[in-house]
């Protein structure tokens, strides 16, 4: 099994087929509402990233470079692809995948530029949670990128 982090979701893959199907599991992990909109307090933009540290900006765009749906961006350096998709900054971004044993996996994420861990069951593949129902997180500060 191989084990994915994406933007507020990670995968258990089969590795033989890497397609979904019955080998293949998925498990939302969403940056909660709070550190969302402490995300926009500290200047972080909600919908789009900073495209201007990957390459300058063209001045003129048109509907095929900024469709509406899907927000992207041109890079005059000719090292860069000619247009890449801009990221969200105040979502979770799963950073850090560790396999502590055959049942656990510990996880971290961006949470919204505020780093939290946690543990996933992996008999269930569902974040782990204590005695009362709540999820088991962690402060991330110090082990996982932001």
């Amino acid at each position: 099994i191989l084990y994915v982090g994406a933007r507020e979701m990670l995968l258990a893959l089969n590795t033989r087929t890497f397609s979904p199907g019955p080998q293949h599991q998925q498990l939302t992990w969403h940056a909660e509402d709070e550190k969302k909109q402490q995300c926009i307090f500290k200047g972080k933009d909600p919908q789009v990233g900073n495209a201007r540290s990957l390459g300058p900006i063209r001045a003129a765009w048109t509907q095929q470079e900024l469709p509406v749906a899907g927000l992207s961006w041109c890079s005059l350096l000719p090292s860069l692809p000619p247009c890449l998709p801009l990221q969200r900054d105040c979502h979770n971004y799963i950073k850090v995948l560790l396999q502590l044993n055959e049942t656990h996996l510990y996880t971290c994420g961006t949470s919204a530029f505020s780093p939290t861990c946690t543990y996933i069951s992996l008999p269930v593949f569902q974040l782990q949670r204590d005695p009362s129902g709540q999820l088991l997180l962690e402060d991330g500060k110090g082990r996982c990128p932001f």
